[in-house]
């Protein structure tokens, strides 16, 4: 471009000398001023109608085509991070699979209620379908109940995708998955073992957050695991390799769940 400009330029100026020549030449010969005017006229149309044609290939010139970078955008539980553990070691998983895949944008969003939550994962699910595969990750449980009332009114777009974190439902649509990891065998192990450290006691727990699915299903592991009947704990064992061994329970009249 700058290069026709600058021939576009040298033309100008050699049309100024020409006409200053022909004002130089009309007294001594008008014809052939006029014919001088017009050879040069039409030697500059010419040149300007090949810059022209030149510029024109130049820019329908096809380009070629960005590579497409997917997506993955993460909503995390209103205020959840800096807690120090489940949420923070989220971020830490994040943070590690975007060092090994730079290739994939990532987005981290961190509401401050569940409000801010729904706005956020309502826009980004009215967006137009686009060629950009998207992964939306409800990193929380509180979240199922927003997703389930959007979706039953928007239709999701076929570049998108959904990871709801810790629930139990079984979605039919292909690309809305969920996953959950259940801490009710844990917990019904913690309940036996306190049952045995403080026989015929009453036991007392507190609930981070009572709606929470996943943290129902441990307090109820552990309500399970500390009525259990279980017999005296086995003696130690004599072998000096097993000195160190903790002492193992048993369940005497009932056996633990199947879903352990």
């Amino acid at each position: 471009m700058a290069r026709d400009i600058f021939v576009i330029c040298l033309i100008i100026r050699k049309f100024a000398l020409v006409v200053k020549l022909a004002k130089h030449r009309i007294g001594q010969s008008y014809r052939f001023a006029c014919k001088y005017i017009c050879l040069y006229i039409c030697f500059a149309a010419f040149i300007a109608a090949t810059l022209t044609a030149c510029s024109n290939d130049t820019e329908t010139e096809p380009q070629p085509a960005q590579p497409i970078q997917p997506q993955i955008v993460f909503l995390f539980s209103p205020g959840g991070l800096g807690d120090m553990s489940y949420n923070d070691r989220i971020l830490e998983g994040v943070q590690q699979f975007k060092s090994a895949n730079p290739e994939i944008d990532t987005y981290i969003y961190s509401p401050n209620s569940l409000d801010e939550a729904e706005k956020i994962f309502s826009d980004w699910l009215v967006r137009p379908e686009s060629s950009i595969p998207v992964l939306f990750v409800l990193a929380s449980s509180d979240y199922e109940p927003m997703a389930d009332k959007h979706l039953a009114k928007q239709e999701l777009a076929a570049n998108k995708s959904i990871l709801l974190f810790e629930s139990r439902r079984q979605y039919s649509h292909e690309r809305i998955h969920t996953f959950q990891i259940s801490m009710y065998g844990a917990s019904y192990l913690a309940g036996v073992t306190a049952a045995h450290c403080v026989p015929d006691s009453k036991s007392l727990i507190v609930l981070a957050n009572n709606s929470d699915g996943p943290t129902a299903i441990a307090k109820d592991g552990f309500l399970k695991g500390y009525g259990a009947p279980c017999a005296k704990p086995f003696s130690m064992l004599s072998e000096p390799t097993a000195s160190r061994q903790l002492p193992f329970f048993s369940s005497s009249t009932r056996k633990a769940p199947t879903h352990l």
